[in-house]
Formats: structure tokens, C-alpha cells, sequence
């Protein structure tokens, strides 16, 4: 089974996702702040206010929310009702999509974050709405693991991922090099000596646009679906979901247009 990315809409660094893909994915401005203050850019009520017009009552909502959020776990348990739980951190968007594999059913994914700026935040929130078809994003292997203690072992999930697939394309990364993000990956890049070579592309889709938090992990499968409708890739693809979560989401997958 492929999957096809039916519609996508939201708002980046503060911008609609419109006008952030109508510079090409590329920000010049800074973001712009949002309009809440500081006691109530994180309080979950406030997150599911920005969230509420990109809620579908037609179809499973599977929603990624920050890792800081899961002390408000019940919360939005609540919230979500009898529809998947929500989860936590950026690996969930591979297990989301996983699962939505499964039930083989469309399914609209959900992130939302505020992400300091200076003195303010800045508002992130995307939805992608995805639909089961003959031609699009085929996930191959996928893999989420993680401990509580955070001693996920990163490098035993590379190693898997390159024996699958040893020459991918390209290599969609999290983060934004400067944030950080990409740090935990540091330590076992040696089990990536075969994805090491000049032909493999490593994006950094984030650092086209600016921090996002949690909903940078749900841009980079977005951005991923894009090149490859655009033709900007053609073959098979990694895509590593990691953050300050125990968990870590890694999926290769192709596409046939």
C-alpha cells in the first residue's frame, strides 16, 4: 500500500504554510511572534485553542505534541476521546504513521508547538492529511524504540536501516544544525559509514524556515513528500525523527508517482 499527502496546511515560524511554500520552503524574515503571553504558551488548553481549526471530526486524528507535554498526558487523552492517543516528541510522527498503515484507513496527522523567540514565542501547528492509494509514499521499514532513561541505543536502529537499504538517496535530518537536535546523533555516526558517501543528500528541511519544535519533525515528512512529487528525488529515502524524547523514529520509504 502507498500513501498520497491530500492536503497540508498550518502555520510555520508564525507564517502560513501557503506562504512559507510560495517562497519555495525558504524564510528570509524572522518568524513572527505570537500573540499569547508567557503564562499560557505552553499550558495545554491554550495549545488545543490554536489546534481547534485544523481538528477533523470525519477522520482519525493522530496528534504529535511536545515532549514537555507529557505531563499533561491525561489532558489530552481527554481531549483526543475514543481517536489514537496522542503522542509525544518527534519519533511519533514515524509511529503515527506507522500505525496509520495498519488500519489502512485516511487519517489527518497534527502537530502543534510554541517555540521561544526572544522575549515572546512563535506559533507552529501543520496538518497533513494522508490518503491510502496506488501510487505515492511506500514505507518500507520503519522502527520506534526508545527507554526512559534515554540510553536508546541509536546506533543498533542505523545499523538495521543501512543493512535495509545501503545507498539511499537522501537523508532527511532533525532539526536545524544549530539548534541542537542533531547532536544526539553525533555519538554513533559510526553506524552510518555507509550513508557517509559524497552521493547521499542529507536536508535539513527546518533550517529553510526556523525552529518549530516538535512540528519541524511532522514539516520534515511534508517536505519529503514535496521533493518527491517535484521530482527533486526519486529514490529511496531515510528519515530520522528524533528530539529531547526518549524515542526515536527512523523509516526508510520510496515513492512511484
Amino acid at each position: 500500500m502507498r500513501w498520497q499527502l491530500t492536503h497540508a496546511e498550518g502555520v510555520l515560524a508564525g507564517r502560513p504554510l501557503s506562504t512559507v511554500m510560495a517562497c519555495g520552503g525558504v524564510l528570509d524574515d524572522a518568524p513572527i511572534a505570537a500573540s499569547v503571553d508567557a503564562g499560557q504558551a505552553t499550558d495545554p488548553a491554550s495549545l488545543a485553542d490554536r489546534l481547534a481549526p485544523f481538528w477533523r471530526g470525519d477522520v482519525h486524528n493522530w496528534l504529535i505534541l511536545p515532549e514537555a507535554q507529557r505531563a499533561h498526558r491525561d489532558w489530552w487523552q481527554n481531549l483526543a476521546g475514543s481517536g489514537p492517543e496522542p503522542g509525544f516528541g518527534r519519533a511519533q510522527v514515524a509511529l503515527a504513521l506507522k500505525q496509520m498503515t495498519s488500519l489502512q484507513q485516511p487519517a489527518r496527522l497534527l502537530a502543534v508547538d510554541r517555540v521561544p523567540l526572544d522575549e515572546g514565542w512563535t506559533d507552529n501547528v501543520l496538518a497533513l492529511d494522508w490518503q491510502p492509494a496506488r501510487q505515492g509514499l511506500e514505507f518500507i521499514w520503519s522502527q520506534v524504540d526508545g527507554r526512559l532513561d534515554g540510553k536508546t541505543d541509536v546506533g543498533a536502529m542505523l545499523e538495521q536501516a543501512c543493512s535495509a537499504a545501503p545507498d539511499p538517496e537522501v537523508i532527511l535530518c532533525p532539526g536545524n544544525v544549530s539548534d541542537g537536535a542533531i547532536e544526539r546523533l553525533l555519538p554513533f555516526m559510526g553506524s552510518l559509514a555507509s550513508w557517509a558517501g559524497p552521493a547521499v543528500r542529507w536536508e535539513f528541511a527546518e533550517a529553510r524556515v526556523g525552529p518549530m519544535g516538535v512540528v519541524g519533525g511532522l514539516y520534515s515528512w511534508f517536505w519529503l513528500h514535496e521533493g518527491y512529487r517535484l521530482g527533486d528525488w526519486r529514490h529511496m529515502a531515510a528519515i530520522i525523527d528524533m528530539d529531547q524524547s526518549p524515542l526515536v523514529g527512523l523509516s526508510l520509504v520510496n515513492f512511484r508517482p
